[in-house]
């Protein structure tokens, strides 16, 4: 009896799956945002205890990112239900805050090039029933 490969049965999967475009994800276990703005191979570097950025092997571009402590950043800063609509939010904005509670300098410049990515791709979450 043949065993099938796993991994060639997740390509055929990912194949019909179409083209990729930019998306974001809320693990509720991790309370952790996740978000991608491209599809390629990528390296990580943590900037801090709530941000990992993550970035192209080819080009050194933003190609996406981890933000932790959803929960607590949303009850720190309860003024985001202003910024909601529909039970989404913008991720631009979860970026903005942690920022914000940032004091140096080079990482509020990574904190600046992955809130720029995040505008630029216009992602949006939904946080309704999220947090």
């Amino acid at each position: 009896m043949m065993q099938s490969d796993p991994f060639a049965e997740l390509l055929e999967q990912s194949d019909s799956l179409g083209p990729f475009s930019p998306c974001a994800h809320y693990d509720r276990d991790g309370d952790c945002i996740e978000f991608f703005l491209s599809n390629e191979p990528f390296y990580a570097i943590r900037v801090d205890h709530c941000i990992t950025v993550y970035y192209s092997e080819k080009t050194s571009e933003v190609v996406g990112s981890q933000i932790k402590g959803i929960g607590p950043l949303l009850k720190k800063n309860p003024g985001f239900d202003i910024e909601i609509e529909d039970g989404r939010v913008q991720v631009s904005l979860i970026l903005r805050a942690s920022a914000w509670s940032t004091g140096d300098p080079v990482k509020r410049q990574s904190y600046k090039r992955i809130i720029r990515a995040a505008v630029d791709s216009d992602l949006k979450i939904d946080l309704a029933c999220s947090v």
